[in-house]
């Protein structure tokens, strides 16, 4: 049988953030739980950096802003065939 490549993975949906406290915010999204998450950051800027991947079945993670910065957020799914386009940007303004 010929076993077909891996594709690269559909895109996670849904990013969201809720306030935990005035600086700290959660990040969730829904993705296939056999990819891992790539987060990526802007800050005062729409400029993203890498900011950290999450290990596959993991849809939620903390991160902490600084008072009167402003944060992009976007993920997007990864395997071993490549990455997914984008997710939504989401945006916390921490002023």
């Amino acid at each position: 049988p010929v076993i077909a490549p891996p594709t690269a993975p559909t895109p996670p949906r849904n990013l969201r953030v809720v306030q935990i406290t005035g600086t700290r915010w959660d990040l969730s999204w829904m993705t296939d739980l056999r990819t891992s998450t790539r987060i990526e950051r802007a800050i005062n800027t729409t400029t993203f950096t890498p900011y950290a991947m999450v290990s596959p079945g993991v849809l939620h993670t903390s991160t902490t802003v600084k008072r009167n910065d402003d944060y992009l957020f976007r993920i997007a799914a990864v395997n071993a065939a490549g990455m997914s386009d984008y997710s939504n940007t989401v945006f916390i303004g921490s002023r």
